[in-house]
């Protein structure tokens, strides 16, 4: 059994999705078909190739190689036979066949480069696994500081709400005060004004007694006039009937 390469060149892209799809479809389809020859089912060449020259120069542009796969066979003719059946064919390209030539390379060199290979490997593998650990520790500590971080913030945010509680309470006792001071004076603002009406009633009652008494004074002084003054007339009366008899007996005597 031998290894060979089909390098493909030429062909067209397809233009839709769809097409696409129906492309992707016929290439699965034959690589079902060769089974386990296909080694390698490889992958189409981007554009934009480079060549280099012997003297290390670099030029652009190469040969037009748009993909490759690898498969194994028993001979180039069966290689051949199998290429047969490339969709790259179908889209209008071509198919190169080559054949791996097998280089038989020192048993020991191999198996040293073997080891080496699986020494770089399992160092690769634990820097990685330490790598990883780090990683792990590093998240570790960024969530534990997070979770302190924000436990701190909690706390403060409650020992802010404790004191803006001490503070309202304070500021309600102090409230509580200046009310039941403002009631207090307002109290005893009610009551000096109560009592400053009872004494200005009681002056008035004062002043309606003296008026009463004036009053009474002032009718009792009438009363006294006029009966002075009925005295008066009585006088006067009896005076002017004692000079009526007097004329009388003047008359009389005459």
């Amino acid at each position: 059994m031998a290894n060979f390469v089909l390098l493909y060149t030429g062909g067209g892209m397809p233009e839709s999705e769809e097409e696409s799809a129906s492309v992707m479809e016929t290439w699965m389809n034959w690589f079902t078909q060769l089974g386990e020859a296909v080694l390698d089912g490889g992958d189409p060449f981007m554009p934009g190739a480079k060549t280099i020259a012997s003297d290390g120069t670099v030029r652009e542009g190469a040969v037009a190689i748009t993909g490759y796969s690898i498969l194994e066979a028993d001979s180039m003719d069966e290689a051949i036979r199998m290429a047969q059946g490339c969709p790259q064919l179908q889209s209008g390209g071509e198919v190169a066949v080559y054949e791996v030539f097998e280089m038989d390379m020192p048993e020991m060199a191999v198996a040293d480069t073997s080891e080496e290979i699986d020494e770089d490997d399992s160092d690769a593998s634990e820097e990685a696994e330490e790598a990883e650990d780090m990683e792990v520790s590093d998240e570790g500590d960024e969530e534990e500081s997070d979770e302190n971080d924000e436990e701190s913030e909690e706390s403060d945010e409650d020992e802010g709400t404790d004191e803006s509680e001490e503070e309202a309470d304070e500021n309600g006792e102090e409230n509580d005060d200046d009310d039941d001071t403002e009631e207090s004076e307002e109290s005893d603002d009610d009551d000096e004004s109560d009592e400053t009406e009872e004494d200005e009633n009681e002056s008035d009652d004062d002043a309606g007694d003296e008026e009463s008494e004036e009053s009474d004074d002032d009718e009792e002084s009438d009363e006294t006039e006029e009966d002075e003054n009925e005295s008066d007339d009585d006088a006067g009366d009896e005076e002017s009937e004692e000079s009526d008899e007097m004329e009388k007996t003047s008359e009389e005597t005459e």
